[in-house]
């Protein structure tokens, strides 16, 4: 029996294309690319004990196209940087479907049935035309300052579709208070979410 503990593919280096690569699956991770101007397109990593497809790159012109990264035990697709992650199928991955860092562009992916976040955005990321349903929390979780382009998104959680990270918590504490698991003294809430606000 052979265990691998590391990716599946793994690149470092720019102007890198990786394409085709029918089933990266069974690994620590799938497939994993640091550089600039490079491309992942056609890619399918399904599987991996933790992430299906990392890419991290600080130079306009890397992309991830036309990949699916489906149940992973951890997070479908991280992409960190300057990266355009586009017509991409994330589904039924165990944490968030996408992993957004720093100025990362998403358009035109279906997410759904993750076991967290459809997309959890970190950072200055521009987001269109993504799809999606049934996340298990939040459809679309924001922090940071993205550019929503909010009519053409429709990632669906069961606890909402977009919603920064500090409404998250009051949405769930009122889902909660809702069924009787738990009540809140709302003074609180409402004095920390004013504090909050005026502290921004």
């Amino acid at each position: 029996m052979i265990i691998n503990i590391g990716y599946g593919i793994c690149v470092y280096g720019d102007n890198s294309f990786i394409e085709y690569n029918r089933e990266v699956s069974g690994n620590s991770g799938g497939i994993f690319v640091i550089g600039g101007s490079d491309i992942l397109m056609y890619d399918n990593a399904f599987e991996n004990n933790w992430v299906g497809i990392y890419m991290q790159g600080d130079t306009l012109g890397n992309g991830i196209h036309y990949c699916t990264s489906d149940n992973n035990k951890g997070l479908g697709i991280v992409a960190s940087g300057q990266v355009l992650v586009d017509t991409c199928n994330v589904e039924s991955n165990l944490l968030d479907g996408i992993l957004a860092i720093g100025t990362v562009g998403l358009a035109y992916n279906q997410i759904s049935y993750n076991g967290e976040n459809g997309i959890f955005s970190y950072g200055n990321n521009l987001m269109a035309f993504n799809y999606g349903t049934d996340n298990s929390l939040i459809g679309i979780m924001e922090d940071g300052d993205p550019l929503l382009l909010a009519a053409p998104n429709s990632v669906e959680g069961f606890l909402g579709s977009e919603m920064p990270a500090t409404a998250q918590i009051l949405e769930l504490a009122s889902d909660l208070d809702t069924y009787g698991l738990v009540s809140f003294m709302m003074d609180n809430i409402e004095q920390t979410w004013i504090s909050l606000q005026n502290s921004l």
